[in-house]
């Protein structure tokens, strides 16, 4: 499409510069915002018609409409600190299919319908100005931080699929001896929904097939404390 409109210029017209599957999000930090984004995935899993992904390589692109004048050193510094995060460990999306809900609450909805209110979404901040500007919704893309796995498995000759999706909290999130307890919000540390969802070969969606989700909450002793972690390197 970009090829066949260019020829109508005598200039070059529009370049494209990068192919993606999604947007992460936009960070600004002392002189311009950048574009996140995912540039290769892995499938890992399917609910009915419901597609979901591992995020496997991202980059970032600078958004700017004034030419080149060079990166300051404080500019670069923190954009170095912020690619440190690795978002090709371990985060998940799907276009279709809220990971940021278990199955009960997303039965009550429309089907495909996304929300950003969720301690879930690792990239609900970098979405911000994004949704609050009322922009489609078919280009926010909610991640999840975890673990997701399905099997195909055989119960007494009938195959069913079993998928594990592991939900991280980015409230009071990480480390484990480095967090512990809870913090003046509520939120305790490391805290994980693991859902366990069981449905067979024939689920189109909720109206069609057979299927059942088990649910199970995780995380630190819901109280203030921390723990000393000098003991456990002498």
């Amino acid at each position: 499409m970009i090829h066949y409109g260019n020829k109508s210029y005598a200039t070059r017209g529009v370049e494209q510069v990068q192919s993606s599957f999604g947007i992460v999000g936009f960070v600004r930090f002392t002189e311009g915002y950048y574009i996140v984004l995912i540039t290769k995935r892995r499938k890992v899993a399917t609910i009915g018609y419901h597609v979901i992904y591992k995020i496997v390589d991202t980059c970032m692109l600078k958004i700017s409409s004034q030419p080149s004048r060079g990166q300051s050193s404080v500019e670069a510094k923190y954009l170095k600190i912020f690619q440190n995060v690795d978002l090709s460990s371990n985060f998940y999306f799907s276009y279709t299919y809220d990971l940021s809900q278990p199955l009960q609450p997303q039965m009550r909805t429309i089907p495909g319908s996304i929300t950003m209110a969720s301690k879930y979404v690792w990239n609900q901040r970098l979405l911000k100005g994004f949704t609050k500007n009322r922009i489609s919704s078919k280009w926010v893309i909610n991640i999840i931080h975890g673990f997701i796995c399905q099997k195909n498995i055989s119960v007494f000759g009938k195959y069913v699929y079993l998928t594990l999706i592991a939900r991280r909290s980015k409230q009071f999130a990480g480390t484990r001896y480095l967090k512990r307890g809870t913090n003046d919000e509520g939120d305790v540390a490391n805290e994980v929904e693991t859902e366990q969802i069981v449905h067979d070969a024939s689920l189109s969606w909720h109206s069609t097939g057979r299927i059942t989700s088990y649910l199970q909450l995780r995380g630190s002793v819901p109280t203030f404390w921390s723990q000393v972690t000098l003991a456990l390197y002498t």
